[in-house]
């Protein structure tokens, strides 16, 4: 087992917070000793590495578990507006959604993980397309995230002064998740699938709801 970082370092250093599932050092990322040590990678990358990582791993024969958005997208146009970096998608690619796709995960050659808003409105939403009780043309899906579902990245509106006991819709105008969880719940029904999502900021540190 290896554990391996993007970030630039020349030499391998520890990580004291893993040590209780992890007490070897992590080193820097070099494909070819993944190529010849690994039998399956897992990628936490941001996307753009993601999609160049993912495909020479993938071309070299290697399983990959990919935790980014590169390859969530099955549609070039979605794709190239949301995620530019995956040009084209490779062959072999699974959506890992596991109540749902098992059977195709186990033998895939790339898994991409679902998004986490996607995941969360399709094990809601997938039971009822499927019971044919709920109108697909006219689905609203409103939904709720902690502040840690944004990463680290500094923004003003992730500060504890902004986010603290307030409450806030984003992504209003269209949001990425959209067309991933939009193009998954289409195989589902043999009818259009119109869904409007509408995710909020809530002031707690993690945690996700969807109604």
């Amino acid at each position: 087992m290896l554990a391996m970082s993007s970030a630039a370092t020349s030499a391998p250093r520890p990580l004291p917070a893993l040590a209780r599932i992890w007490d070897e050092p992590v080193v820097p990322l070099d494909i070819d000793r993944l190529v010849a040590e690994a039998d399956i990678v897992f990628l936490a990358l941001p996307e753009a590495a993601s999609a160049e990582v993912g495909a020479q791993l993938l071309a070299r024969g290697v399983r990959v578990i990919d935790l980014s958005g590169a390859f969530r997208i099955r549609d070039d146009a979605n794709r190239a507006r949301w995620y530019p970096a995956t040009a084209t998608l490779p062959d072999g690619v699974v959506y890992g959604l596991t109540e749902r796709h098992g059977d195709t995960i186990r033998d895939a050659k790339l898994v991409s993980c679902p998004g986490c808003y996607p995941t969360a409105v399709q094990l809601g939403l997938v039971p009822l397309l499927e019971a044919g009780v709920v109108d697909s043309e006219h689905l609203i899906a409103d939904c709720k995230s902690g502040v840690s579902g944004a990463g680290r990245k500094a923004e003003v509106g992730l500060l504890f002064s902004e986010a603290s006991d307030n409450f806030k819709a984003y992504g209003v105008h269209g949001h990425r998740h959209t067309p991933e969880t939009s193009a998954q719940l289409a195989r589902y029904t043999d009818q259009k699938v119109g869904l409007i999502f509408t995710p909020h900021l809530v002031p707690m540190i993690r945690g996700m709801h969807a109604t």
